[in-house]
């Protein structure tokens, strides 16, 4: 990516699932089947399955959103429209917050409390590394229409 285009994203050091995914990975690698509720394991599926499926709708729609303003999803393009609507009217990062449940999801469902444990690091990365650059980058780009939106939507939900 040469400087002009660099400049012209938000310059997330790595797309954003990658955190995720990673530190899903390393979590299930840790430890699978733990003993959340050795008793009560059909629980932990059935939580993990909602949990799963909804952050896969909530990722889906905002993804939509963003699609159907005609803008990109890929963090390593510029955003040419700040979506407002569906998801977004709820939470600034809805593809995040997909993305949290369906970790929380699968986790629940593979009942690993490794998987569990770092979930929050993935969140505290994801926020730090991810968010903050993106919302100074749609500060710098929308000016006082993102200011206004930031100030009426929050941050996650």
């Amino acid at each position: 990516m040469n400087e002009e285009t660099k400049a012209e994203t938000c310059g997330v050091p790595f797309p954003p699932p990658l955190v995720f995914g990673a530190t899903l990975a390393l979590g299930l690698a840790l430890g699978r089947n733990a003993e959340l509720d050795p008793h009560n394991a059909a629980y932990s599926r059935t939580a993990g399955t909602i949990s799963l499926l909804a952050g896969a709708a909530v990722g889906a729609a905002a993804v939509l959103g963003i699609k159907r303003a005609g803008s990109a999803v890929n963090v390593y393009r510029p955003t040419t429209a700040l979506v407002t609507t569906g998801a977004f009217r709820f939470s600034r990062n809805p593809v995040y917050f997909g993305l949290t449940a369906a970790y929380l999801g699968i986790a629940l469902r593979a009942r690993s409390i490794p998987a569990l444990a770092l979930l929050p690091i993935a969140l505290a990365l994801t926020d730090r590394l991810v968010v903050d650059p993106e919302e100074r980058y749609l500060e710098r780009r929308f000016g006082d229409e993102y200011r206004a939106y930031r100030d009426a939507v929050p941050r996650w939900f």
